[in-house]
């Protein structure tokens, strides 16, 4: 059998439909944003990490000259090593014919049994490689699909300056190239570089390394120091040409990866917070109001006896409700917004199977934090309903007394008509509940264009890198460091315009208990093809002595411009020496080091060969130039500055564009939610009001103008408020967005914050007209003869 208050609520919950679904549309935003990002987050760690333990992914990795096999079973007996092996990698150039430029890739070699100890192939589709067949390779399941290829597509590569016919004979993954990216490339470029795996016998064969190998990677003990094994690790193979052993953390695709884990974590933190504060003032709004109302009925309850505790229980239920509705509605939501950011990064995280499955715990997770939120918001109508005395709950309450005051002065000097007075009056006696409104609505635009300015940020740090630092058109690699002569022979190709040489080379650099392993770049001195430029838009010259390090790489070392640091070189002679940091230049990309030409040659000390070279060149001789380059056997590969461009434009139209589209709904369900809940209480605070002057003579539209025109200058207000909170939010994302990888500006364009206002309005003008209806509709009879 129903209890009486049980029935109570259900019939109130019915009555006030539009309001309940308004408050769970909110608090459906937060249950929603909260399974996206934790749903997405924890998909892609666990998948990562089964993936990980499944194909035994190495802790540590060092890429030699050359060593002899035997010093596996050295690196092996160092305390704290589980299992290390050796191995050999070869980066190759590929010749496809329907293509121009040059693609590279970067060969692997399998054991006699197919396999490898640490990181071992995934095979997908067709066979692994025979070994008394050298063509054969197992290619990286997102280089097949980017060029289209099929098994027994054949292809020729350059590998060690010679070349070889290669046939694809299956399909594979490994958990090392899960985000596969070229050197010196910002995102992956899948139709112009791949991942192969060749027989061990054949890829000696082909690099001249017959018992030799130039790569260890190796997993360590529970609770071993990682530090230290890099430490001896580094004096083990220095003899070797070793260029310092690093940990999964500085592997270039756990790092990206772990770089958009990152982001769903802060995703996580910043933005549920903003709905549940909002959702929480909807329930306090609208269960005051609700109690107010049934203050005598509230009497009456009482006078039968019933506790307070039943009374606080059935208010509560009323919040609990619909908070259940919301985590309904935000769960269905979150679980489909979840698969389609799932099936993105797909796109370009490479796993066996990465599916959106989610933990019953996400959902109690979600469940809590909206009981929370509404039990929070029920807290004041729940105390309101307590405290009041039977006597006093069945006495009608006082009417308002309205008092010539400011609000009458401010009309008075403004002009404003009676209906103008009544909307001001009106606003000035609820306060609290015009702030709450005012504020609810100015959180939706500050989320709004929180998110929307990412699109501003991104296009600044686009314009800065590619346009304003890269003033070249294609970054040619050599296969090795090379001589001058290498890059004169570049200049002469005919539609080069400029050449510039560049070089790098790995070192470590130490501050104290800190260390880095990165690599110093170098330019000519007054390069015209490569600048420096900072967050401000300022061009930052390269010190003629000591290091120029970008401002992300002096905050992990704990340096400043003045400071000294260690300089170890890894490869070559191996020259310690302490170097001052002349400059810090604050830039948006990677944790990078910088010296002038003179600078570099102090720290090497050797012939200065030429690593890459940089080219301007005649737009129109860009297909000759580049099956030049293709036939060039010391040309590794070619970078293309607007191929990377559109790469990096697609790669934020995917992912950003999406998020703004789910973002977009969010905060108009927010404005949607408070405008809605505002328009209802004061249309049933008004109606008697409104039908009286109706009989009055007044037109409809002039009624619904006080009520409309209330809505428009509280959502009026809300607009340099909101535009406040968006300024100071949109810093916050930026800040817990960026990363050692990448750094976002905070760039916004007028326009955002006008998009932001137009999205806005639009919704409190759509959600003001529904209300508006009931205002045209209003039956004056009904309402006159209804007790006050």
């Amino acid at each position: 059998m129903v209890k009486a208050l049980d029935l109570k609520l259900m019939r109130d919950l019915w009555r006030m439909r539009g309001q309940v679904m308004a408050i769970a549309l909110v608090l459906a935003a937060a249950s929603a944003t909260f399974v996206l990002s934790l749903g997405v987050h924890l998909s892609l760690t666990e998948t990562r990490d089964a993936y990980y333990a499944q194909s035994a992914f190495a802790d540590i990795f060092v890429d030699l000259t050359r060593a002899p096999r035997s010093i596996v079973t050295r690196v092996a007996d160092i305390p704290g090593v589980r299992r290390a092996e050796g191995s050999i990698r070869q980066y190759a150039t590929l010749v496809l014919p329907e293509r121009s430029a040059p693609a590279r890739a970067l060969i692997n070699a399998l054991d006699d049994r197919g396999s490898t100890v640490l990181n071992r192939l995934t095979l997908r589709a067709g066979r692994l490689p025979d070994r008394d067949r050298p063509g054969e390779v197992v290619a990286d399941e997102a280089f097949v699909k980017a060029n289209g290829f099929a098994l027994g597509a054949r292809l020729d590569a350059v590998i060690y300056g010679r070349k070889q016919p290669l046939t694809i004979v299956g399909v594979g993954l490994s958990p090392d190239y899960i985000y596969s990216i070229a050197p010196g490339d910002l995102i992956p470029d899948n139709s112009r570089f791949g991942i192969f795996w060749m027989s061990e016998k054949a890829l000696e064969a082909a690099t001249g390394r017959s018992g030799a190998i130039n790569r260890i990677t190796l997993t360590v003990e529970r609770g071993a120091s990682e530090a230290e094994i890099i430490r001896r690790l580094d004096l083990l193979l220095a003899p070797y040409g070793g260029t310092g052993a690093y940990g999964r953390a500085d592997h270039i695709s756990h790092a990206f990866l772990d770089n958009e884990l990152m982001q769903l974590e802060a995703m996580t933190r910043v933005i549920p917070p903003v709905f549940l504060i909002v959702s929480t003032f909807l329930v306090y709004i609208v269960l005051g109001r609700l109690i107010r109302t049934e203050r005598t009925l509230i009497g009456l309850i009482k006078a039968f006896g019933y506790p307070d505790r039943a009374i606080a229980w059935h208010y509560l239920k009323f919040a609990l409700v619909t908070a259940l509705v919301a985590t309904l509605i935000g769960s269905l939501a979150g679980i489909w917004m979840g698969r389609g950011m799932t099936s993105l990064y797909a796109e370009y995280y490479r796993f066996p199977i990465l599916r959106y499955h989610i933990s019953p715990a996400v959902f109690v997770g979600a469940a809590i934090l909206a009981a929370g939120s509404a039990g929070l918001g029920a807290l004041g109508g729940m105390r309101a309903a307590v405290q009041l005395s039977p006597a006093v709950a069945m006495a009608p309450p006082p009417p308002p007394v309205y008092r010539s005051g400011a609000v009458e002065r401010i009309g008075r000097l403004a002009g404003l008509s009676v209906i103008g007075h009544m909307i001001l009056r009106h606003i000035a006696r609820w306060p609290a509940r015009s702030a709450m409104t005012i504020f609810g609505v100015a959180l939706s635009m500050g989320l709004l264009f929180a998110t929307m300015q990412f699109l501003d940020s991104s296009r600044a740090m686009l314009d800065s890198y590619f346009f304003r630092s890269q003033r070249h058109d294609l970054i040619v690699t050599f296969t090795e460091p090379r001589g001058p002569d290498a890059v004169f022979a570049l200049a002469q190709l005919p539609g080069v315009l400029r050449f510039e040489a560049t070089r790098a080379i790995a070192v470590k650099l130490h501050s104290e208990n800190r260390t880095e392993r990165t690599a110093i770049e170098a330019a000519p001195a007054r390069s015209q093809l490569l600048a420096h430029i900072d967050r401000n838009g300022r061009e930052i010259s390269l010190p003629p002595a000591g290091l120029m390090l970008s401002r992300q790489l002096a905050d992990q070392l704990g340096v400043r411009a003045g400071d000294t640091l260690d300089l170890e070189m890894l490869g070559g002679r191996r020259t310690q020496l302490r170097m001052p940091v002349a400059t810090i230049v604050d830039e948006f990309v990677g944790a990078r080091a910088y010296a002038s030409e003179a600078t570099l040659d102090r720290i090497a000390r050797d012939a200065a060969p030429v690593g890459a070279a940089l080219l301007r060149i005649d737009p129109a001789a860009r297909e000759s130039i580049l099956n030049a380059l293709k036939g060039m056997p010391a040309v590794l590969g070619v970078t293309e500055r607007d191929a990377a461009l559109r790469l990096f434009e697609r790669m934020i139209d995917d992912n950003l564009f999406t998020m703004l589209f789910f973002y977009i709904g969010f905060a108009s369900a927010i404005t949607v939610g408070v405008v809605y809940n505002s328009a209802r209480i004061l249309f049933s605070e008004r109606a008697h009001e409104l039908a009286t002057l109706r009989v009055l003579g007044y037109h409809r539209r002039e009624v619904a103008l006080i009520l409309l025109g209330e809505l428009a200058l509280l959502v009026v207000a809300a607009v340099p408020v909101g535009c406040l909170i968006g300024y100071w939010m949109a810093q916050l994302m930026t800040a817990m967005f960026s990363s050692d990888l990448f750094r976002l500006p905070f760039a916004p364009a007028r326009s955002t914050y006008g998009y932001a206002i137009l999205v806005v309005l639009a919704a409190a003008m759509a959600t003001a007209a529904l209300v508006a209806r009931r205002v045209l509709g209003l039956d004056m009879i009904r309402v006159l003869k209804a007790r006050e």
